[in-house]
């Protein structure tokens, strides 16, 4: 997946506002009203290109404090392999991911510092809240937010120009309960203790965002 490969679209509505950003490989959301800077600073790393999820997390105030970011989403896509991306979230912010085989959320379970997990045939996501119904179709709303800018919403969502093909590659896991022959792709990796690792075969996103944890 690949943003400029489809269409970002701004949600008007939701159970509460998130301070949202996008690039041309990510989605940010930070719940309202977030850390003075911090989506801003986030978005200007996103306009730089290329940007690492490590990079994204580091601009967070994650620790002690009244700074400290609750709830947030990040989405980065794997550019190289269309319709795989990484997904993290942290508080009750949820990343809803649509392929194939129809919608799955991503949630925190309350996992800190935060819950990371790898999907493949993704064609459409959207960041929200848990209390957000999940989505019923691909309907994501006609509001276009700029590219690169940081802007507040109910959610921010983006959708491929096509339908994403199957990886046949990516492992099959069973998840929830996806519809009548879904075939759910999501690598869920706990970061809750320090000897965690990510499943063997995927990308090192997780290795490296714990490693900006505990660095921090």
């Amino acid at each position: 997946m690949h943003m400029l490969s489809g269409t970002l679209h701004r949600v008007a509505s939701g159970a509460r506002d998130w301070d949202a950003a996008a690039g041309p490989d990510a989605l940010v959301a930070v719940a309202a009203p977030a850390p003075a800077g911090v989506v801003e600073a986030m978005a200007k790393r996103m306009r730089a290109g290329a940007a690492a999820l490590e990079d994204l997390v580091g601009l967070l105030p994650i620790g002690d404090g009244a700074e400290r970011v609750a709830s947030f989403a990040i989405v980065l896509a794997e550019t190289a392999s269309p319709g795989r991306c990484t997904a993290v979230v942290r508080g009750d912010a949820v990343v809803d991911l649509h392929s194939p085989g129809g919608w799955r959320r991503l949630e925190s379970h309350g996992i800190v510092p935060w819950h990371l997990a790898e999907f493949a045939d993704v064609d459409a996501v959207r960041i929200g809240s848990e209390a957000d119904p999940l989505p019923e179709d691909l309907a994501l709303g006609d509001d276009r937010p700029p590219l690169g800018e940081a802007f507040r919403a109910g959610g921010v969502a983006w959708a491929a120009a096509g339908p994403a093909e199957p990886d046949p590659a990516a492992p099959v896991v069973g998840i929830g309960t996806p519809g009548p022959g879904a075939r759910s792709r999501m690598r869920p990796v706990d970061l809750r203790q320090p000897g965690s690792r990510r499943p063997s075969g995927g990308s090192s996103a997780a290795a490296r965002a714990r490693a900006a944890e505990e660095h921090r």
